[in-house]
């Protein structure tokens, strides 16, 4: 402990140093001591590897702050960042910086779309930043690279649900959730969020004529907690556009 937090401190010393350096480089006046010099490269000395093992120790102590701290500079120091961002990410999210978050990871995600991995993490970080709009952005490439992620058809599902209004969509991706992990830890509540069938047992059905041929009206169930909605079927199956509130009585 001692050895890490003598790191630690040269470490934040040694960043004291480089900001005087670049000062007096800018106004034209860098004087360098011997001192200062061998302090400098002590801390050049300090591997990627060890800050990222001390940023894990501080962060298993509770020190956020100081594992935010470690975590980037082994960053700067050349870890890989497909290793290094989700921890440091994590260390954020237990720190309630969630902006900082995902800025650190913005660079690497704008030149990796395939880290769907990371992504959906950052996705879920935007869901609790209340953005729904960027958070959906980020799992659909979440899909494209691994359409059988589970947990992004739920939360796509939700979002569409909540906060997008586009209960038709919401009923496609929490059905692809049921398809990929029927008895997943969301199988309840994707099966609350489907828009049911008249035979699957919708409380309000009504028939509506439809151009062509018939049509039948089914609506969300109660426990999906929207009794407003509505969504117009094909005889065969397929799912039309949603309608609303007094909307509802007339085809789509």
């Amino acid at each position: 402990m001692t050895d890490r937090r003598s790191r630690g401190a040269l470490w934040l010393a040694g960043l004291a140093v480089l900001a005087t350096r670049c000062a007096t480089t800018q106004s034209g006046r860098e004087t360098e001591s011997p001192e200062v010099r061998a302090q400098v490269e002590q801390m050049r000395r300090i591997r990627w590897e060890q800050m990222a093992n001390d940023g894990e120790s501080a962060a298993t102590s509770g020190d956020f702050t100081r594992a935010e701290q470690y975590l980037a500079a082994a960053l700067q120091r050349g870890a890989p960042p497909e290793r290094l961002l989700p921890r440091l990410l994590r260390v954020c999210i237990n720190a309630h910086r969630y902006r900082a978050a995902v800025e650190y990871a913005r660079p690497y995600l704008s030149e990796h779309e395939e880290a769907w991995s990371l992504r959906f993490l950052v996705a879920s970080i935007h869901v609790g930043l209340n953005e729904p709009l960027t958070a959906s952005r980020h799992l659909e490439l979440v899909l494209r690279h691994n359409p059988n992620h589970a947990d992004s058809e739920f939360l796509l599902g939700s979002l569409y649900r909540d906060d997008l209004q586009n209960l038709a969509v919401a009923d496609q991706h929490f059905r692809r959730y049921l398809e990929l992990a029927p008895d997943g830890e969301h199988a309840g509540a994707a099966r609350a969020g489907l828009l049911r069938r008249v035979d699957e047992g919708a409380q309000e059905t009504r028939a509506i004529e439809a151009a062509g041929g018939q049509g039948v009206l089914v609506t969300v169930s109660a426990d999906a907690g929207a009794t407003n909605g509505a969504v117009s079927a094909s005889a065969d199956g397929g799912v039309g556009g949603v309608v609303r509130g007094s909307d509802a009585a007339r085809p789509r």
